[in-house]
């Protein structure tokens, strides 16, 4: 996690909450143990120290506490404005926004419109280029088709009968439909 995204979230931790059970709720909330938090939960530690001591353990846990650490400040980020009982409204705003800025910055938390938006543009990228192998697969059948009807009538009717039948199966998997070859049953 950058360490920037930690500085911000600690001064949303600072800022924007006014009780230390509302910082509690949101740590445990995000995976932090009862245990881990009450380590730190004294009666003389601020809320910053709590949050930065929690914050670095949870950067020693490695990719288990980086998953944890990452829940927390997506919490951080779903509040829209300081609590109402914050005592620098004005502070704990402009915390929340610089956490908010920072995060989708180091690419932490994903702003759901742009994440969308690259979605969609990938799928169409897809569609578009399944599109394009489905008619150059199609040309290539044309192509064969038109020498396997003017193939001569000497060849066997049930060779060009088994090629046609291949060419069948090419198209149907490029529309993506199920296809059954044929086939003999036991008695014939």
């Amino acid at each position: 996690m950058p360490t920037s995204v930690i500085r911000a979230a600690i001064a949303v931790c600072r800022d924007a909450l006014h009780w230390r059970d509302d910082l509690r709720t949101i740590f445990h909330a995000a995976g932090v143990s009862r245990q881990l938090y009450s380590r730190y939960d004294q009666p003389g530690i601020s809320k910053a120290r709590i949050s930065r001591a929690i914050f670095d353990e949870l950067h020693e846990q490695g990719a288990a506490g980086h998953t944890i650490q990452r829940k927390i400040i997506e919490e951080l980020c779903g509040m829209r404005k300081p609590q109402a009982d914050a005592p620098d409204q004005k502070a704990g705003a402009e915390a929340l926004a610089e956490l908010k800025q920072v995060a989708q910055e180091q690419r932490v938390l994903v702003d759901p419109d742009r994440a969308a938006a690259t979605a969609r543009q990938a799928a169409e990228k897809r569609r578009l280029q399944s599109l394009q192998e489905r008619q150059a697969t199609i040309g290539e059948l044309r192509l064969e088709f038109l020498k396997l009807v003017q193939q001569d009538a000497s060849q066997s009717a049930q060779r060009r009968g088994y090629d046609l039948e291949k060419q069948f199966a090419r198209l149907f998997r490029a529309y993506d439909l199920d296809y059954r070859p044929s086939y003999r049953i036991a008695h014939e």
